[in-house]
């Protein structure tokens, strides 16, 4: 069993298995000088240290190493442990995993070398994305944003959590870029049918023979029913169809007839 005396943990059934506190936070003797912050997990992992099972669950496993399970699994899916076979998908809640001991100790011996190659932030859901984002970059980044950067190739989704989208926390990390995450926000706004029209400033029934023309196309959101329209494809409207005189689609009367209205409809 643990004991807890003072400034550090022991075992009594393990004379030399003794974890003392520092300023970094509670030191594992078994690691490369790797600190957890908290006396929990301190506690929690010198349990896992002091048992003498051959085998260990993957929990068991992160916690010998003093880091949480998503970054051991990370780790894992990204080749920088010792091949092992696990179920790394992220809808996996369960604890059914088993490694060997040994292969854990090796991974505890050299954690803190480990530790910048799974990263910090784990992957996250739409809204927490978004607000990592805000928080680490100092704007407000919305979820259209977060879903226009996945678009563009600078975040990837990484797998589901009940039935949602993840998204790649080592991506959140190194996207520094301000600008970038700026133009995501501004031109991946997603707008409704509704104000659609009203962005372009042009009537609702101008807006009807867009849609019916093609000239227009909903973009897919997991998180909308109806469409939804990018506000970048929007703003290139004008530039994409030169042929349209805007101005006058624009000066026209309410009541007449739309300018639009001559536009063939888009075949399926």
């Amino acid at each position: 069993m643990i004991r807890a005396e003072d400034d550090h943990l022991w075992s009594d059934s393990d004379p030399d298995l003794i974890i003392r506190h520092t300023p970094d936070g509670w030191h594992l003797p078994w690691t490369d000088g790797h600190c957890v912050p908290t006396l929990d997990k301190a506690q929690w992992a010198g349990t896992i240290a002091e048992s003498t099972t051959s085998q260990l669950r993957l929990t068991e496993a992160a916690g010998l190493c003093g880091v949480p399970i998503w970054q051991l699994r990370r780790l894992i899916t990204l080749n920088f442990t010792p091949e092992i076979s696990i179920d790394s998908g992220a809808d996996t809640d369960t604890d059914h995993d088993t490694v060997p001991r040994e292969w854990a100790a090796d991974i505890a011996s050299r954690i803190s070398q480990l530790i910048p190659k799974a990263g910090t932030i784990p992957d996250v859901g739409l809204y927490r994305a978004a607000a990592e984002l805000s928080e680490r970059l100092g704007l407000t980044v919305t979820t259209d944003g977060v879903e226009e950067l996945v678009r563009r190739g600078y975040l990837h989704t990484a797998g589901t959590y009940e039935h949602r989208q993840l998204y790649s926390g080592l991506d959140i990390e190194v996207l520094t870029d301000t600008a970038i995450v700026a133009a995501a926000c501004a031109e991946g706004r997603l707008i409704d049918a509704n104000e659609a029209a009203s962005y372009l400033d042009i009537r609702q029934s101008d807006w009807t023979h867009l849609v019916r023309a093609g000239l227009v196309t909903p973009i897919r959101s997991q998180r909308y029913w109806n469409a939804r329209y990018r506000a970048a494809d929007l703003d290139a409207l004008e530039t994409n169809h030169p042929d349209i005189d805007w101005d006058a689609v624009r000066s026209t009367a309410k009541g007449r007839r739309s300018l639009l209205a001559g536009l063939p409809t888009a075949t399926a």
